[in-house]
């Protein structure tokens, strides 16, 4: 597995990078769904199960207790869930929203200590809340700006 083979499921830069005729032809072969941009590249570039054949080999040269060894086999255990957004488009290939999620909350903490009383507290946690969920909610930039 070379670096170039990994750039292409990771890298936004090479989508990017491709051509027009590149991108439409990509588009036209995942307009069904539940395919997705990524199940172009994935039928494009078979790295999926030259992935899984060089994970294979690999393990089969290391010894049991050996900790890549160890962390293969976890790899390979979960095979179907790792490749899961290879063909389904609604998988996110990372958890960076759902780590990013809790953030605010977690800068906030040390905030909250001087709230001052209980209820002071708990009004700051609540426009927390309502902060958090606003600046989740889809609407457009013309009824945020409405006020």
């Amino acid at each position: 597995m070379t670096k170039h083979q990994i750039e292409v499921i990771t890298s936004v830069e090479r989508r990017r990078r491709w051509s027009r005729e590149e991108k439409t032809s990509s588009a036209r072969s995942t307009v069904l769904p539940p395919l997705s941009a990524w199940s172009g590249v994935a039928a494009k570039h078979p790295l999926g199960t030259e992935l899984h054949e060089w994970l294979r080999a690999e393990r089969a040269t290391l010894s049991r207790s050996s900790p890549v060894g160890e962390s293969i086999d976890y790899m390979l255990k979960r095979w179907d869930g790792f490749t899961a957004f290879l063909s389904d488009g609604r998988v996110c290939l990372t958890n960076n929203a759902a780590e990013r999620a809790p953030r605010g909350f977690v800068l906030g903490r040390k905030a909250w200590l001087f709230a001052g009383s209980d209820r002071g507290a708990y009004r700051a946690a609540f426009m927390a809340s309502v902060s958090s969920k606003a600046s989740h909610t889809p609407c457009s930039a013309q009824r945020r700006n409405r006020t």
